[in-house]
């Protein structure tokens, strides 16, 4: 198991454009298991422009502060892109483009564009970082510049899980009695 370190928010604004890398990856998630206990997806990722991909079975543990454990085995590109035709439209699924940005040569930029129904206006950005006390983190005593795209964190609000994304994008009948609106009516799609 590997330690993943991120933190998750939406962004502002279109800038993030300018300063990011040429290629970009395009995405599938089927997720076979989503419990409080773990999640277990199935990915395929392909290059945009090199081709090259990947495909594995992806198993994350719930998160503690900022941190997860996470299991990542690689399957052969026929088996992952066979079982991402054969369960996506029996278990929740999620299809995202994803850019990256480069911020001083040590902080990496994912930012996710997502292109599943209903989902098709988000845009959210995420970093990994290298340890918990990494400057501008809680608990780490320093704050750090953010570029100016970026927006909300949304780090701790599981309504942006890639997991329960792809369980909700499904089912638009969770709507507040109030408003009539379900929670992914109401994002601020600014970009």
């Amino acid at each position: 198991m590997t330690k993943e370190i991120e933190r998750k928010f939406l962004i502002a604004n279109d800038d993030w454009r300018e300063e990011c890398k040429k290629d970009r990856m395009i995405i599938e998630h089927v997720y076979i298991a989503n419990t409080p206990e773990l999640s277990v997806r199935i990915s395929t990722q392909t290059w945009f422009l090199s081709k090259d991909h990947k495909a594995c079975i992806n198993i994350k543990m719930p998160r503690e502060g900022l941190t997860r454990e996470e299991t990542e085995i690689e399957l052969d590109w026929f088996t992952g892109s066979s079982l991402i035709v054969l369960l996506k439209d029996k278990f929740p699924s999620v299809q995202k483009v994803r850019h990256f940005v480069d911020i001083d040569g040590h902080l990496y930029w994912e930012i996710d564009c997502f292109t599943s129904k209903g989902l098709q206006d988000l845009v959210m950005a995420e970093v990994e970082l290298p340890y918990e006390g990494y400057p501008g983190n809680p608990g780490s005593g320093s704050d750090w510049i953010k570029p100016d795209w970026i927006g909300q964190e949304v780090t701790d609000e599981s309504g942006y899980y890639n997991a329960i994304l792809a369980e909700k994008r499904n089912f638009p009948h969770d709507l507040n009695e109030e408003t009539g609106l379900s929670p992914y009516d109401i994002w601020d799609f600014s970009c």
